[in-house]
């Protein structure tokens, strides 16, 4: 997945981005076109990894992170359908 970072996210607090987290799930929830959808969830997306930027997390433990959730997901749904080189390209 490919993502704008921002070069200074100092100027925001944890507290502020997840406000700006649940503005946007909103914006989500009220989308009615399948345009709007992606738009708000990308939007929503952004907002989660500009979250991890205020937080000083390097790429390298989000994409550990990453490894960890997708494997979650394929022993939850106990089958190898999941394609994770697919869906998260870093």
């Amino acid at each position: 997945m490919i993502y704008a970072r921002f070069k200074d996210a100092s100027k925001w607090t944890t507290e502020e981005q997840f406000k700006k987290i649940d503005e946007e799930v909103g914006e989500l929830k009220e989308a009615k076109t399948d345009e709007e959808i992606l738009a708000e969830g990308f939007d929503v997306i952004q907002t989660v990894f500009t979250l991890f930027h205020v937080k000083g997390f390097r790429i390298e433990k989000i994409d550990a992170a990453a490894e960890k959730h997708f494997l979650k997901l394929k022993k939850r749904n106990n089958d190898d359908e999941i394609d994770i080189s697919t869906f998260y390209t870093i």
